[in-house]
């Protein structure tokens, strides 16, 4: 095991789109920017105007074989989740069979760590 010398902070964000005309919208490139940053996503939130379904996936692509997480009602709905990602990764949120115009969103709950002490 490496130990590694970083601080934790809270991470809360979000990912949304405005379902277009198919009614379908995604965004894409969500995760740790910084070099060695990395994410502990705990918690994914799922809200919106509309019903729909809203599948996240490891990576910018839409690809079922990289799903990690699924629901059906992606207007008020909660998943407990394990995931790390380390700088340069990402995930990708894809809303479908919404309603057109509909804004969807996901907040992504856990923590993330910076290389480096906290000065006090």
């Amino acid at each position: 095991m490496v130990n590694r010398l970083e601080t934790e902070y809270r991470l809360e964000t979000v990912a949304m789109a405005t379902l277009d005309a198919n009614g379908t919208g995604n965004q894409q490139n969500v995760g740790p920017r910084r070099p060695g940053e990395r994410w502990k996503i705990e918690t994914f939130g799922a809200s919106g105007t509309a019903i729909c379904k809203l599948q996240i996936m490891r990576g910018n692509s839409f690809d079922p074989t990289r799903q990690l997480d699924v629901t059906n009602i992606a207007n008020a709905d909660t998943s407990p989740v394990d995931l790390e990602l380390l700088s340069g990764e990402s995930i990708s949120f894809w809303w479908t069979l919404g309603a057109v115009g509909a804004v969807m969103s996901c907040s992504i709950q856990g923590s993330y760590f910076i290389p480096g002490k906290r000065a006090y």
